[in-house]
């Protein structure tokens, strides 16, 4: 499960919750898959690793990042896609998100 919240403060920007339940236990590399040219997550892409999730013995884990206004500079007051990706001793990715930023 991914929480993105977007307060649009000016410290906290953005704030993202990732949350594994059940999965194969281990260490995950979140990715924050930007398709700033499409709004159904198809052609060019740039994957920003964003956090590093480690999931206890039953396979729970939870990680979190936030964005500062300056890290989301360079695509504020524009719409596109996103899919995060979850990679580690499994693979898990999210649905196609349309996200506008302002």
């Amino acid at each position: 499960m991914v929480v993105n919240v977007h307060p649009n403060g000016p410290n906290v920007y953005a704030h993202e919750i990732y949350t594994l339940s059940h999965a194969v236990p281990g260490e995950y590399q979140v990715f924050l898959n930007l398709f700033l040219t499409s709004l159904d997550c198809t052609g060019a892409t740039a994957a920003l690793p964003t956090a590093t999730l480690t999931t206890n013995a039953t396979g729970n884990g939870r990680a979190d990042v936030k964005f500062t206004p300056e890290d989301a500079a360079a695509i504020r007051n524009m719409t596109f896609s996103i899919k995060w990706t979850v990679t580690g001793p499994a693979t898990y990715v999210t649905a196609c998100t349309v996200v506008t930023l302002d």
